[in-house]
């Protein structure tokens, strides 16, 4: 709908993180399209493609660098894990949160380098933060990025990043 004007949207535009660009290359069976047609994702991207760059967006918004620490509060969900993933392949160390246990064991197995069970509670913060301190050289996160819309969980982020380090809620 930009593309085709119907918001007299002056182009080039990015709307948003939700796949658009320019067509660049294409493979033989592509008939659709050419080069350099502005191009938006469909209904079909949207199960990962919109997802994967939302999170990957708010990762580069956090602007860290590898060796750097980001803490995931939400890490075992839809974004999470996705976040888990992207972070450890720019060379993050990853804190994950979540509140379930399948959400705990995907944050695991999608490469959090420290996993952290939300459920325990405010009196419990504090151990969370040594915890987190434990793989930050004791100065907390760079960044926190809040996946979660759970009650507290922007707190707990802005809790355990490090003075002045970034926290960017997506949820």
């Amino acid at each position: 709908m930009v593309s085709a004007g119907d918001f007299s949207t002056k182009l080039p535009c990015t709307a948003s993180y939700e796949g658009c660009g320019k067509v660049v290359a294409w493979g033989s069976s592509v008939k659709a399209f050419k080069k350099g047609d502005r191009v938006m994702a469909a209904i079909p991207f949207h199960r990962y493609g919109v997802r994967s760059i939302t999170i990957w967006g708010g990762l580069m918004n956090a602007g860290l660098k590898a060796g750097e620490t980001v803490a995931l509060v939400g890490a075992g969900g839809g974004l999470g894990h996705l976040g888990c993933q992207f972070a450890k392949a720019m060379g993050l160390q990853v804190v994950g949160i979540d509140a379930r246990d399948p959400g705990l064991d995907l944050a695991r197995t999608s490469g959090a380098d420290v996993v952290i069970d939300a459920r325990i509670g405010k009196e419990k913060v504090v151990e969370e933060v040594e915890e987190v301190k434990k793989v930050t050289d004791q100065k907390g996160d760079d960044s926190a990025l809040t996946i979660s819309d759970a009650p507290g969980a922007a707190a707990l982020a802005c809790a355990i990043k490090k003075m002045y380090g970034t926290m960017i809620q997506i949820a």
